[in-house]
């Protein structure tokens, strides 16, 4: 594959991580590491119809840069003969992980941590396996003033170039080691290259030039306010047949497996076929390759944009019409074609039905406002109304691009490049828009119109 080299893995079984209670030997006042990349050991196949489940001490040492130095193992329970094979994969797979630094005073400093790692039997059930989660060590969840996600992008945004395709080739090994291995097929553009075990052959050159399409529709939208940053990597885009595939790569490279797709900062892009709709896998892949665009080709490297913004640009991308084949931005879908056990049936979209919503909790007075939705933290935004976040900002992104003639070719890119620079999200709104209070009266004739 161009630009990455195919890694196949025989092993199957996840290990199961046990906190050694008290074993992170953190200096005192220091901030502890921070996983970010956590591939899962898997039991070796020699050991397969062994039933061993042996439970292995390690000790990691980190660097001042994240990195793991050094695996050692400190003892396995019960001993075989078969320890050398656990303790390879154990040691190989540990290795492999990458952690927000450790810091004391602020700075950057290299730290030990222990703990058990238990192997389960290479026969156990796959699904009761990955139901099981891993026991997060008390340093996992720091507070830094940003959730880990933030974090975790943030770190990667950063990384060297030369890294940063490291872990890219290492997630993308993990993707095709999820696809049917004799159906793959592989199409690349300029900036993407695609990978399916579709049944048609058609499918990896449309999903590769659709994105690259939809980055130049991009740049044409954000181009007259930002130049795009240069990214020599190209972006991995893999779309799986079925969904249970889809789920075991999202457990592998830190993805919620109740989404349909995801974006990793690498430069990973993940979807499955089994979507309501064409419209919903089309709507899918632009909003997952919008944040993809936004990260590699638009934020300053560590600059994280806002969820509502970051959520609500992609959102407006996604509800977007096609039209003989061209995205209109901003032009939302008004129907959609279902499909169920029955038949296939046409049907309104969802995304008016969403826009309806909104509508009805407007004039119910029950809407949250604008600086709320621009607030929230991600405990709000991900919690239990995460759709009304996510309606409200794909709304606020429509209204900051089309509320006003000439908004959408001024205010809206200005905006879009003082947050890709750093600047506080909430101030450049106030910058270009005036006060969100000031707004919400105007935002809602909008919405109750559109």
């Amino acid at each position: 594959m161009e630009a990455m080299s195919r890694c196949r893995h025989r092993w199957a079984g996840q290990a199961i991580l046990l906190l050694l209670a008290g074993s992170a030997l953190l200096a005192e006042g220091a901030d502890g590491p921070v996983p970010l990349f956590t591939p899962r050991p898997k039991t070796p196949i020699e050991a397969a119809g062994s039933d061993l489940v042996p439970e292995l001490r390690v000790r990691v040492e980190i660097d001042a840069r994240g990195r793991v130095s050094e695996v050692v193992i400190l003892g396995v329970e019960p001993s075989s003969n078969l320890d050398e094979y656990f303790k390879r994969e154990a040691i190989d797979t540990l290795m492999r992980w990458r952690y927000y630094p450790a810091s004391s005073d602020g700075q950057p400093e290299p730290i030990r941590l222990e703990w058990k790692l238990k192997f389960p039997s290479r026969y156990q059930n796959e699904e009761e396996d990955a139901g099981q989660q891993e026991v997060s060590p008390s340093w996992h969840l720091l507070d830094r003033g940003e959730d880990s996600s933030d974090l975790y992008r943030r770190f990667v945004l950063m990384l060297p170039v030369a890294d940063r395709l490291e872990m890219l080739k290492e997630f993308v090994a993990t993707a095709e080691g999820h696809l049917d291995q004799d159906s793959i097929k592989e199409y690349a553009t300029g900036r993407v290259i695609a990978l399916t075990d579709a049944p048609s052959d058609a499918v990896a050159g449309v999903l590769a030039t659709n994105l690259e399409s939809l980055f130049n529709i991009l740049e044409e939208m954000l181009g007259v306010k930002l130049e795009p940053q240069p990214e020599p990597n190209k972006i991995v885009a893999v779309i799986y047949a079925s969904e249970l595939s889809f789920k075991r790569l999202s457990r592998g490279v830190r993805a919620n497996e109740n989404w349909a797709g995801f974006y990793n900062p690498a430069g990973l892009l993940a979807f499955h076929m089994n979507q309501p709709s064409n419209e919903s896998l089309t709507g899918l892949l632009l909003h997952e390759g919008t944040h993809a665009y936004v990260d590699r080709y638009v934020a300053r490297p560590g600059v994280i944009f806002p969820r509502w913004l970051n959520e609500g640009f992609a959102e407006y991308i996604g509800n977007s019409t096609i039209r003989k084949k061209k995205l209109v931005p901003g032009k939302t879908r008004r129907t959609e074609v279902y499909r169920n056990p029955w038949r296939v049936q046409t049907g309104r979209s969802l995304k008016l039905m969403t826009a309806k919503e909104v509508r009805d909790a407007i004039r119910r007075g029950e809407a949250m406002s604008l600086e709320e939705v621009i607030t929230a933290g991600p405990q709000e935004f991900y919690g239990e109304r995460t759709h009304m976040f996510y309606a409200m900002s794909w709304l606020l992104v429509h209204f900051l691009r089309h509320g006003e003639q000439g908004w959408a070719e001024d205010e809206f890119p200005s905006l879009m490049l003082y947050v890709a620079e750093g600047y506080p999200a909430l101030e450049a709104l106030r910058e270009f828009y005036g006060e969100p209070a000031n707004l919400e009266s105007k935002f809602h004739d909008y919405v109750k119109s559109f």
